[in-house]
């Protein structure tokens, strides 16, 4: 009987050795799932931030084309105005010379005129 109660001490000092050991893996388990569960967190806060950032880049790149497009119209009508203000020059330029031709041959007609 005495082998017995040996064998059976024996038994149960095995079976809560057992049973530690997996209560040690349980706790284990339970640590790296804790583990994952903060690198997640961390994960979704990266996600996040990188979003804001994404939707930020986005608005500039709209801006960005706003204010090109604006540019080229502006750049459009400048070139326009320029050809018109150089036509103008241009016509102002013909309208002198023509005047002074004529001033310079109603002088020199008036001129011809008091030496005679």
């Amino acid at each position: 009987a005495e082998c017995r109660d040996v064998a059976e001490l024996q038994a149960v000092a095995l079976n809560e050795d057992v049973i530690a050991e997996r209560e040690r893996g349980i706790a284990n388990i339970h640590r790296t799932v804790h583990e994952v569960a903060e690198i997640f967190q961390d994960l979704a806060l990266l996600v996040q931030e990188q979003g804001e950032h994404i939707d930020n880049i986005q608005t500039n790149i709209e801006s960005a084309a706003m204010q090109t497009s604006r540019g080229v119209r502006e750049l459009a009508k400048a070139n326009r105005s320029q050809r018109k203000a150089r036509s103008r020059l241009c016509c102002i330029a013909v309208l002198l010379i023509v005047v002074l031709i004529i001033l310079i041959m109603v002088l020199k007609f008036a001129f011809n005129m008091s030496f005679r």
